[in-house]
């Protein structure tokens, strides 16, 4: 045992640094700490998978939860669960064909290996494939995924659903690299760098790279404003509500910018790459770089990574200098289940102490999620069944979907997707029988014993 006071900076086993913005609670938060969305997300998902594989059962849910904004957040909660775990199963499987795609390959290789149809992501279910309209609606799809893939890039939450850098199946590479680092010539104007080997290099150029990545710097069509504009009017056009973009929860976040500040007063945003930021304290940490000369180190390291195609020089504010990562210079790669090591911006003052971090454990559950494929995901969906559903003959509209057999696919055009999940408060305690039901989750307590009779009874009408 190992008594240790708050705050809680520095992670023994990983390496990880922390700061003192974020909670304790956060930073110490292991499996056992997510809530019951996630809980309930991630036993759905499995169930309705397991049931459509094995046919042990009908693969059809139905939860039950006595509070209806619950409801609601739980039918999001899972169909955001399985927007995200098909789009990575989908690249995992794309890499998988190809080990290696480029920045103009990747949205395309996701989309052919997703398993989706017109039908699925379609506004209009009955258009023909050959038709333009057709190709309308997958090329917005295909931007839609490019955008989702550039977001899915940013550092996200490693324990509730932890990306495919997280669990070993995906590397993200950056094209000419490693030619760079062993290029001597090109670092003689930057004596910091000049007698560091080619591993050196490619360790601190990678961090610095990376850091912009994961705060969404990158120079790419799809996180422009305009481009963004334009791609929700014709996803609003051409997708449907669940593959479509949601404009009440889904929003596009634009590309950020790291700035270089001149000696204007001028305000500008942007992440600081000035010797006191985060990435500037790696630097001159890593390098031996004192703060006095950091100015002449920092500008002349830029201007390398701009001149070899890995970072791009936006419009100055006067004499602020814009930097952001070059899209063109990413390649995707396929992983070979080995946890990344740790983020050595992050882990630098364990680093500097002689101390090597223990490589990062594997989530074994996603890692497998994840190479499942997305074809048991492609049907997947939840719909809340509240009294919060006012549009009229909507709550209707999901029974059917949800009542769905194998006889109504000839009204597939008529009915809309299959509804495997639905998320409902006591409507559906009384008066609606579902003949082939035989899976019911409570999502809380009853509050008596007849509503516990009366809900788990739902399943089984059948005998």
């Amino acid at each position: 045992m190992w008594w240790q006071e708050k705050g809680f900076f520095l992670c023994l086993s990983c390496g990880e640094f922390y700061t003192a913005r974020e909670r304790e609670f956060t930073k110490l938060a292991t499996l056992s700490s997510e809530a019951r969305s996630s809980a309930t997300t991630v036993i759905a998902s499995a169930l309705l998978r397991h049931a459509s594989r094995t046919r042990a059962a009908q693969d059809k849910l139905l939860t039950f939860t006595d509070n209806r904004q619950d409801a609601s957040l739980q039918a999001g909660h899972f169909n955001d669960f399985v927007h995200v775990g098909l789009l990575r199963a989908a690249l995992y499987a794309a890499l998988q064909k190809k080990p290696q795609l480029r920045f103009d390959e990747v949205a395309d290789a996701v989309v052919a290996a997703s398993g989706l149809t017109l039908r699925d992501i379609a506004r209009n279910p009955e258009l023909d494939p050959g038709s333009a309209a057709a190709r309308d609606v997958w090329k917005v799809f295909t931007e839609l995924t490019e955008y989702r893939l550039y977001e899915d890039l940013r550092r996200g939450w490693r324990v509730i659903q932890p990306n495919l850098e997280h669990v070993g199946l995906l590397r993200v590479a950056y094209r000419g690299l490693e030619d760079l680092c062993r290029d001597q010539g090109k670092w003689q104007a930057i004596p910091w760098m000049a007698g560091s080997t080619p591993e050196k290099r490619e360790t601190v150029i990678r961090a610095v790279l990376g850091q912009l990545r994961r705060k969404l710097a990158i120079d790419a069509k799809v996180l422009r404003e305009t481009a963004q504009q334009q791609m929700r009017r014709q996803a609003e056009q051409h997708l449907n509500e669940f593959w479509g973009l949601d404009p009440d929860v889904e929003q596009l976040r634009q590309a950020q910018r790291f700035v270089r500040l001149g000696k204007s007063a001028r305000q500008v945003e942007g992440f600081s790459l000035g010797a006191r930021s985060t990435i500037g304290r790696f630097l001159r940490s890593r390098l031996g770089v004192d703060e006095k000369a950091y100015p002449r180190f920092v500008d002349d390291f830029l201007d390398l990574l701009v001149a070899d195609g890995f970072l791009v020089r936006l419009d100055p504010v006067e004499d602020h200098q814009f930097y952001q990562l070059d899209a063109g210079c990413l390649v995707w790669c396929l992983g070979d289940g080995t946890p990344p090591p740790p983020d050595p911006i992050y882990t630098r003052r364990a680093a500097g102490a002689g101390y090597t971090p223990a490589p990062r454990h594997v989530h074994a559950f996603f890692q497998r999620f994840y190479r499942e494929g997305p074809g048991s995901l492609a049907g997947l969906e939840a719909r809340e069944h509240t009294a919060q559903v006012v549009k009229p003959g909507e709550r209707e509209a999901r029974e059917r979907r949800f009542r769905w057999t194998n006889q109504d696919r000839t009204k597939e055009a008529e009915l809309g997707r299959r509804l495997p999940y639905l998320v409902c408060s006591p409507t559906m305690e009384l008066g609606v029988d579902i003949a082939d039901l035989e899976l019911v989750h409570l999502r809380n307590v009853p509050p008596t014993p007849a509503n516990y009779a009366q809900r788990s009874g739902r399943a089984g009408r059948q005998g």
